[in-house]
């Protein structure tokens, strides 16, 4: 995993003993995240998450006395700023848990692929997320920052702050502007993608690039992120783990914006 990304802390809360010595077995061969804490009883563990305060929390859904959407409320009432990947063999819990600030889920048996994936997705995301925070973000900060995109046998000039999204269009692409205008670039979102590296570009999918000042909500369930630009509104498709990604990263900065 990433060598110059800061130690992550994580604490593990499931009843189920076998399942915590399966995630702790896993979990050993990541250099930049360390178990502090394996807890079986879900009533200690908002104290230990405040007390402790990780990066990360391994939550199982389904506990007795506590359930693991309990102890989610409990986290965001506190606002204690941690990440939270659920677990849980219960299906039809889902549904709730993915309306919470949840960083991901996790579904038992634990397979230890898709482990991976949600770990280096939150370890990439933390470290950008770092960058971003430590340049002290202001919603405003780049509002008139221009880009300029060779396009053809001219050079297209953009403000930052007009464009709303990017859309992949075969060997072009659409770029979405403010009072409803729309610029067609003769290159792929991959040549222009580094045009779109500032603090309020998020790329959503593979061709989706969008202005998250425009952002008005995420819907995990349909996999839509909207827009909204003058009273025009934008439905957008999404993939499963850039959009958990996005929310993750609208919740941390909201977090350190109230600080």
């Amino acid at each position: 995993m990433t060598s110059d990304l800061k130690e992550k802390t994580c604490i593990i809360i499931d009843d189920d003993k076998f399942s915590r010595e399966t995630l702790t077995d896993f979990l050993s061969g990541y250099k930049n995240l360390s178990i502090i804490k394996s807890i079986s009883d879900s009533q200690l563990a908002i104290k230990h998450i405040a007390i402790h305060k990780p990066d990360l929390v391994f939550l199982d859904i389904n506990m007795p006395h506590k359930s693991g959407m309990n102890v989610m409320s409990e986290i965001n009432e506190l606002k204690l700023p941690t990440t939270v990947i659920f677990i849980t063999a219960h299906l039809e819990y889902l549904m709730d848990a993915l309306k919470t600030n949840a960083f991901d889920y996790l579904v038992k048996p634990l397979n230890k692929q898709e482990l991976d994936e949600t770990i280096k997705r939150f370890l990439d995301k933390s470290k950008i997320n770092s960058t971003f925070l430590s340049e002290s973000h202001k919603p405003d900060k780049h509002s008139e920052s221009k880009i300029i995109i060779r396009n053809s046998y001219r050079s297209l000039v953009l403000t930052t702050k007009d464009v709303i999204y990017v859309n992949a269009d075969g060997c072009y692409s659409n770029v979405y502007l403010t009072k409803k205008k729309t610029e067609t670039i003769s290159k792929n979102i991959g040549q222009i993608e580094k045009y779109f590296n500032e603090n309020s570009f998020f790329k959503i999918s593979r061709s989706i690039i969008i202005n998250i000042k425009f952002l008005t909500k995420i819907d995990r369930v349909k996999k839509l992120v909207y827009l909204t630009s003058n009273e025009t509104n934008y439905e957008l498709k999404a993939t499963k783990e850039n959009m958990i990604s996005l929310e993750n990263l609208i919740n941390r900065l909201k977090f350190h914006q109230e600080l």
